[in-house]
């Protein structure tokens, strides 16, 4: 027999997805009656992340990020941009693969940042051009 999200379950996912901040989902969804809310919240969050049903949830989201972060990707491979132009992307491709990773309870594809070896020609190529 297979359980439905709970209303906080379903909060909390609404609330990770806006904020990138599961620690901050689970104090807006949860009771906490301890000293150490934090660590309480953070392991609150940490473990919803890792919940199969929640991960269900949260893949269509996931999915998107994964799409814009390749789409960011081919654009920089593609135009010719000044070093500022590919450190800021650089700075928003990192903020789209932490994000990626959190709503992915921390398993995701890793290897498309540190293998991709059109990411690694652009990092190359934001180090060495001239602004």
């Amino acid at each position: 027999m297979s359980r439905e999200l709970t209303k906080k379950q379903r909060g909390f996912i609404m609330d990770v997805i806006k904020t990138g901040n599961a620690t901050e989902a689970a104090k807006n969804n949860y009771k906490i009656k301890s000293k150490n809310k934090d660590n309480v919240a953070g392991a609150i969050g940490s473990e919803n992340l890792r919940k199969p049903k929640i991960q269900a949830e949260i893949k269509p989201f996931v999915d998107k990020l994964i799409i814009e972060r390749e789409r960011i990707i081919s654009a920089m491979a593609k135009k010719k941009l000044t070093k500022v132009q590919y450190e800021n992307l650089g700075r928003t491709l990192d903020i789209f693969t932490k994000n990626i990773q959190l709503l992915s309870g921390g398993v995701t594809e890793r290897y498309l940042l540190v293998g991709d070896d059109q990411y690694k020609k652009i990092l190359k190529l934001a180090t060495s051009k001239n602004e």
